[in-house]
């Protein structure tokens, strides 16, 4: 959870066309397996996961987590991805994986006692991943510099003035503006940070699926029944 100390330390900054960012969600990679949009991307791009074994489907299957570091709780999902996709489908399919699974831990996060009740949806973790996001599938650009930050003086008396980022709740990957006199106008969001569509994901094995759908045990392939012993009556 972002703290006033951590716009001291250049790690959250308001932004006149982002909102808050908080640069160690939008700018952190992690080694850690499964993790992070990089290790996502990778999985997609590279199609590396272990192929389905269900009927009619030529797919890899893909692994998304979203955790608190210092806790390793959090949310872990499996999905099914069409085999040779073209780069920009894959790309939205990457975003409605990510933007799946950062709902779901956000959401997480407002159940659990080791997270505090300002951590779920706190206004800036949302655009912060997208801003992550766009950093590994489209890199080359400073997304942070194109939102526009303004000094750690401007940042501060946000903060002081209307309250905490965890006070303020955002369930979309979208910014909320605060007044700032450092800005000459709230927004607009860069059309850079908008230009990948989530792709939707096929809701039920029982349908064709376009471009993904959940991992099931179906895609582990027919289970053999046990062999028999004994003797037959």
């Amino acid at each position: 959870m972002s703290s006033r100390e951590d716009i001291q330390k250049g790690l959250l900054v308001y932004t006149c066309k982002g909102g808050w960012i908080d640069k160690n969600h939008a700018l952190k990679t992690t080694t850690r397996p499964f993790i992070g949009a990089d290790n996502l991307w990778k999985q997609i791009i590279n199609e590396t996961g272990s192929k389905s074994k269900a009927p009619g489907t030529n797919g890899f299957k893909v692994t998304y987590i979203q955790d608190a570091t210092s806790l390793h709780l959090g949310i872990t999902k499996h999905y099914c991805v069409k085999s040779g996709l073209p780069l920009n489908i894959k790309e939205s399919v990457a975003l409605a994986i990510f933007q799946e699974v950062s709902m779901l831990f956000e959401d997480f996060q407002g159940w659990g006692e080791y997270f505090g009740k300002d951590s779920s949806f706190s206004v800036e973790d949302l655009v912060s991943n997208l801003v992550g996001f766009y950093t590994v599938v489209r890199p080359g650009t400073d997304y942070v510099a194109l939102c526009e930050p303004v000094s750690k003086e401007a940042s501060l008396k946000i903060w002081d003035t209307f309250g905490s980022v965890g006070s303020h709740k955002n369930k979309k990957f979208e910014p909320v503006y605060f007044d700032c006199s450092e800005c000459t106008a709230k927004g607009p969001f860069p059309k850079e940070l908008q230009q990948i569509v989530p792709a939707i994901k096929t809701d039920s094995i029982d349908k064709p699926y376009q471009y993904f759908r959940d991992w099931t045990a179906s895609d582990f392939g027919p289970i053999t029944p046990p062999r028999e012993f004994g003797p037959k009556y």
